[in-house]
């Protein structure tokens, strides 16, 4: 089906190896997006995520944000903070309300357009709208990925085994189901390293201007992005810096990645002066009052919860970290190698020491959705285990092995809702008996597990015969709307199951059909025979 595409369009990309691999990367992230719209379904509709939305809803519709909502008690008070005139503020980051503005766009033009009948199917077409979000944000972090590893000069199935590894067993795909601002930081500081190593290949300017502006909304998101700021400047400034020595070009590069970031970045100041009479004053001053733990906690017992506490730390979350070491070598033997590895090492243990101290125990202490800023960034550096492969020592093949289901595993649970979705669906049809005793499962606060525990008690459902009603989940008070909700794009489940109509499960069959053809796709452009190169063969 797509080879003739190929045949068409050889003459003019694959030609230029740059636009090549801008093809391969557009391909890869529209096979990641469907995957991950087959999957996705809650849009952070709860706690802070809805106080985001209510701050877009109100920049719309009053032109300011402020919190109405808190003020009528629809919002709960930790979510909100006393500004100017005495009324009330979030003190989260702007970005993540002006990514939601365009989706509260879409849900008016939705309903202009089709009127209320879309509620029929979706009960409410924001939230249809809104859970785009997540699932564009997660295929941007496996396309930047993949970007950054093929331009590397690591081979095209290398980059797309180590795109898939981060994409599909860590954290990324749970979180592409549930929207943080976490993984909206993270998707912007990735692709702006993708753009970095871009323009380190091609010195192309706009390149730089685009990663500063990346990480400037980055940073208007969550301020903890100036965390990977250091590691973005090792990449940008020192493999020329070793390679030329300095030179005055050198400080182009920080000033065209400055003016860039102020792209986004000026809106942060902006956006405390607005709400506190002061571009210093944060918001978290109050938050930290009223507020506990609070900033100055013990460094050792902090770090022990964030490496190793139970479904908890990041290395029961993302064991493949402790494989990097091993592997790090030969990394740094391939171009930028050295950099990318230290700038995301630098990146994961910075924001790791920070929340150490600054939310290191109690009940703050709930997942490695924090530390998410640094985890694809540093495990870039799993490419040589599918590089090198053939050639590795037995015990690191093993541990890679190893490792690499470890970490697939414990990000699983948060990817278990569609399957429920389809064992409800069967069971009302086939019911047969078993049980649903889930006391096996630790308690947490984790969004992760606490979304594995209810799939699963869905799944405990279809075993016991209860799923045989629809009464058995029917509405927003029980678990599946409190825990994780019935919002889109998970809605050809919800017209399936509480709809009954079936057709719409030809849905996620289409999505999964995308996503195999822009496997295939990237699979013909690569074809030695009609490039004309190896894949192995550097890029420019």
């Amino acid at each position: 089906m797509l080879t003739p595409f190929c045949y068409v369009i050889e003459g003019k990309l694959m030609r230029n190896p740059g636009q090549r691999i801008g093809l391969e990367v557009l391909l890869i992230f529209t096979m990641f997006l469907s995957v991950y719209l087959i999957t996705a379904s809650d849009a952070g509709w709860h706690n802070d995520g809805l106080v985001r939305m209510y701050v877009a809803r109100n920049l719309l519709e009053h032109g300011d944000p402020i919190l109405r909502e808190a003020e009528q008690d629809q919002v709960d008070q930790l979510w909100a903070v006393t500004g100017r005139e005495g009324r009330l503020y979030s003190f989260y980051g702007i970005g993540h309300s002006l990514l939601i503005i365009p989706t509260q766009i879409a849900t008016d033009l939705t309903r202009d357009i089709f009127g209320s009948r879309p509620n029929q199917y979706v009960p409410e077409m924001d939230r249809f709208w809104l859970g785009m979000i997540a699932p564009v944000m997660s295929a941007m972090v496996g396309a930047a990925v993949y970007s950054v590893i093929r331009q590397m000069d690591f081979s095209r199935s290398t980059a797309l085994c180590t795109a898939a590894v981060i994409g599909l067993g860590t954290l990324i795909w749970p979180h592409a189901r549930d929207l943080h601002d976490n993984l909206v930081e993270t998707a912007f500081v990735m692709v702006s390293l993708a753009l970095i190593v871009t323009y380190n290949r091609t010195e192309q300017v706009p390149f730089l201007v685009g990663a500063g502006a990346l990480f400037g909304f980055a940073f208007i998101t969550r301020t903890s992005a100036v965390f990977a700021f250091p590691g973005l400047m090792l990449v940008l400034l020192m493999p020329p810096l070793l390679d030329r020595g300095f030179e005055p070009r050198l400080l182009l590069r920080i000033v065209w990645f400055g003016l860039g970031s102020l792209i986004f970045a000026w809106i942060y100041p902006a956006y405390n002066f607005w709400r506190f009479g002061s571009p210093f004053e944060t918001g978290y001053t109050e938050m930290f009052a009223r507020d506990s733990p609070a900033p100055g906690q013990p460094l050792l017992p902090g770090l022990a919860t964030w490496l190793i506490s139970p479904w908890h730390g990041l290395l029961v979350f993302t064991p493949l970290v402790l494989l990097i070491p091993v592997l790090a070598k030969r990394f740094m033997a391939h171009r930028m190698g050295k950099w990318v590895l230290l700038g995301g090492g630098f990146a994961l243990a910075s924001v790791t020491l920070f929340y150490s101290t600054y939310r290191g125990l109690g009940k703050w202490a709930y997942g490695p959705g924090y530390l998410m800023i640094g985890i694809p960034f540093f495990l870039l550096g799993i490419a040589p285990l599918f590089e090198y492969w053939r050639v590795l020592p037995s015990w690191q093949r093993l541990s890679g092995v190893l490792l690499t289901s470890l970490n697939i595993l414990v990000s699983l649970p948060g990817v278990f809702l569609p399957v429920a979705y389809a064992a409800l669906l069967i069971g009302k049809l086939v019911p047969v008996k078993g049980g649903d005793d889930l006391s096996w499962i630790p308690a947490s606060h984790s969004p992760i597990v606490l979304m594995g525990r209810q799939s699963l008690r869905a799944l405990g459902n279809v075993f016991s015969g209860r799923a045989a009603a629809l009464e058995t989940i029917p509405d927003p008070s029980t678990w599946l709307d409190t825990y994780v909700g019935l919002n889109a794009p998970d809605w050809w489940w919800l017209l399936a199951y509480y709809r009954g109509f079936e057709p719409a499960l030809i849905i996620p069959v289409i999505l999964l059909g995308v996503a195999g053809a822009a496997l295939y796709g990237w699979h013909q452009l690569g074809g030695q025979v009609m490039l004309g190169v190896r894949d192995m063969e550097p890029i420019d």
